[in-house]
């Protein structure tokens, strides 16, 4: 029986019956490590862990603009992430950056155990792991307890460990709130929002209120010259949403798309801001379906930039742009900063703290994905009418956000 096979059908139960242990996997590790290792730290080594592994530009957007910004700072940044083979996407913005792959990472005993490995063979300074919208349990219990294991693992060795930039929304899951208690003034919890930050207070959990890190992502305008000429707006649709609301939610999707063609004079960009694939359907694919819906796709006055387009080159792409409306709130973030007007199609209470940094009025910034279509066309030609006003305030706000940006590694 090869070793893979053996880890299969031994190691996957065993980390079953592990992860059921869920505040008790720290003291674990730690009791486990021998007493006898020094730790000393290396002066400037970061170790930097990606929320996930790779496919989101979101996260690319935030994993480069703190590695660039590291590295700027005379740090030696290295990326540990559960990419075994690494993040290739990287090269595209020119870094090389030094890789650990750790196979499990995110996923339990093992992965964690592995890193504990990976930790006391560097001896980093600083352990810095990206939060972004991963930490409340939406999407796993596990996965969320798993990574405040690995910050509060690390405490225990490094000088500096800290969340960076994450949201934290109105219901965590019970388990997740009750671990964030015990970490809590073991390192640094960084919400990326206010609310994120009002939340966590109110259980009693230390933390410091900074802003997203794609704020600090320089934009890249390679793609501008395949721009249509003239005003144009940006609309970036999500795939998530049409696999959560379906029907309804297309419907509303080619109503507000049909207004902004019909009733402005405006060319139309559509952007994809994440490359992968929900229930088969991108957001590509998604924008596609909208435009041939409506008849527009092969028009003059639309365009469809890659999909596989850098998160640098759409933060770029958007630079000019009239205003926009998105599905995804890294989009957004590319676009308020460039003090872009934006419109946010919300879900799971994140745009709302986005919208809070920079004082919008929520009731005319985020639309949900249950809105009638009058409702949004209202919202919609509010934005047209005030986009000179609207600029101006995001424009006043953007410097603070951006200190509040960096403030992630301060």
């Amino acid at each position: 029986m090869g070793s893979s096979k053996i880890e299969r059908s031994v190691k996957k139960p065993l980390n079953k019956i592990i992860n059921k242990l869920y505040e008790s996997q720290h003291e674990l590790l730690v009791s486990t490590t021998k007493k006898t290792v020094a730790y000393t730290s290396t002066p400037n080594l970061v170790f930097l862990i990606p929320p996930t592994t790779a496919g989101s530009l979101g996260d690319e957007a935030m994993l480069v603009a703190v590695y660039t910004r590291l590295i700027s700072e005379g740090k030696n940044c290295i990326i540990v992430s559960g990419d075994v083979e690494g993040n290739e996407r990287l090269k595209l913005y020119g870094l090389n950056p030094e890789e650990i792959g750790v196979n499990g990472l995110y996923d339990g005993f093992w992965g964690i155990k592995k890193f504990q490995k990976v930790l006391l063979k560097h001896q980093p300074e600083s352990v810095y792991l990206i939060g972004a919208d991963v930490m409340d349990g939406f999407y796993s219990i596990m996965r969320s307890i798993n990574r405040l294991t690995i910050l509060k693992l690390a405490a225990e060795f490094c000088q500096d460990s800290r969340l960076l930039g994450f949201s934290f929304n109105a219901e965590p899951e019970e388990k997740v709130l009750n671990f964030f208690k015990k970490c809590s003034g073991k390192f640094k919890i960084q919400p990326r929002d206010p609310i994120s930050s009002e939340r966590l207070t109110a259980h009693g959990i230390e933390n410091k209120c900074v802003a997203d890190l794609a704020f600090m992502l320089k934009p890249d305008s390679s793609l501008r010259e395949n721009l249509p000429e003239g005003d144009y707006i940006c609309i970036n649709l999500n795939a998530i949403h049409l696999n959560k609301w379906g029907n309804e939610f297309f419907d509303l999707t080619v109503g507000m798309v049909e207004h902004l063609f019909n009733n402005t004079a405006f060319s139309i960009v559509f952007i994809s801001h994440d490359f992968r694939k929900f229930d088969g359907v991108s957001d590509y694919d998604f924008s596609k379906l909208v435009a041939q819906k409506l008849n527009i796709d092969n028009s003059k006055r639309v365009t469809f930039v890659d999909e596989y387009a850098t998160a640098a080159q759409l933060k770029g792409t958007v630079k000019g742009a009239q205003f926009t409306l998105t599905g995804r709130m890294h989009f957004a973030i590319a676009s308020l900063g460039n003090a872009v007007p934006t419109l946010m199609i919300g879900y799971q209470g994140k745009q709302e703290g986005l919208a809070k940094h920079f004082e919008l009025d929520l009731s005319k910034t985020v639309i949900t994905p249950t809105s009638s279509l009058q409702n949004a066309i209202m919202i919609l030609k509010d934005v047209e009418d005030r986009r000179d006003e609207i600029f101006e305030k995001l424009n006043n706000r953007l410097p603070v956000v951006q200190e509040l940006s960096l403030s992630n590694i301060r």
